[in-house]
């Protein structure tokens, strides 16, 4: 329900959320007696009462490896949204959701992929969008009117400067 939550920040601007309530499984590397290893938590080791799962709903595992669930975090929270206006005439609209910074320290790339294959790309115009508003790009797409095959059209987003927080070209976000 992630994403029910960001429609409902998106849609009322008073409302403000998304925060981490825990970000870390506590689960304790063991292993079985064949050898298999697992994350024991919460009544693996005998004892009761427990708490079951509730300290392994972490967004990464004890280990820090990542749980799909960042990942979708990551691409709600992000701070830019591709949407598509006119898909036959190749027409997107590209959002920044910031309140008070614009997205000129993005740059954005596209590619098109027909039957899973790469067909086309480009680089999107500079993304001088001003907080809370939009910019209507045209991608060249005439070349594969009328062609048969699945299409899905990826937009991605990386910083153009290094920061104190990430290097430079670091994925901020994406749009399919």
């Amino acid at each position: 329900s992630l994403s029910d939550y960001f429609a409902a920040f998106e849609t009322h601007p008073c409302l403000q959320g998304g925060f981490i309530w825990e970000w870390l499984d506590h689960g304790i590397a063991q292993q079985t007696a064949d050898g298999r290893k697992f994350w024991a938590y919460g009544g693996d080791f005998g004892e009761t009462p427990h708490d079951a799962n509730f300290v392994c709903d972490g967004l990464v595992w004890p280990d820090r490896t990542p749980h799909p669930g960042l990942y979708e975090f990551k691409h709600l929270a992000q701070p830019v949204a591709a949407q598509i206006v006119d898909a036959e005439q190749g027409i997107v609209r590209i959002v920044n959701k910031c309140d008070f910074v614009s997205l000129d320290w993005l740059r954005g790339e596209w590619e098109l992929l027909i039957d899973g294959a790469p067909a086309a790309s480009g680089n999107l115009p500079t993304l001088n969008i001003q907080p809370s508003q939009s910019l209507t790009v045209t991608l060249d797409l005439s070349a594969f009117a009328g062609k048969p095959g699945e299409r899905l059209l990826n937009i991605r987003f990386f910083q153009r400067d290094a920061t104190w927080w990430a290097p430079a070209n670091h994925e901020i976000g994406w749009s399919q």
